[in-house]
């Protein structure tokens, strides 16, 4: 995975397969946590683009100018898989 922030607090999650190409975003369901770990996280899902080429939310107000930590999850079939990332702040 990765995970591109834009300065409109929009969010973008490129997914590659297991040879570390890029899958087709649009059969996979996504969600990301904001501040999985704190005491008031926010759950959001994520679309896919529709090309499939990635799949993209926009995060809360709350998040926009500051650093975020996030929780991205995937779910291809009957699985999750997950991963945390640290957006710095966006840059003007």
């Amino acid at each position: 995975y990765e995970l591109v922030r834009g300065s409109d607090n929009r969010i973008i999650l490129y997914v590659n397969d297991h040879q570390n190409r890029p899958a087709d975003a649009r059969p996979l369901q996504g969600r990301w946590t904001l501040d999985p770990d704190g005491p008031s996280p926010v759950t959001g899902p994520f679309e896919a683009s529709p090309g499939g080429e990635f799949l993209s939310s926009t995060l809360p107000d709350r998040a926009r100018g500051n650093a975020a930590q996030v929780k991205v999850e995937v779910r291809k079939g009957s699985e999750w898989a997950g991963m945390d990332f640290y957006l710095p702040p966006p840059k003007e």
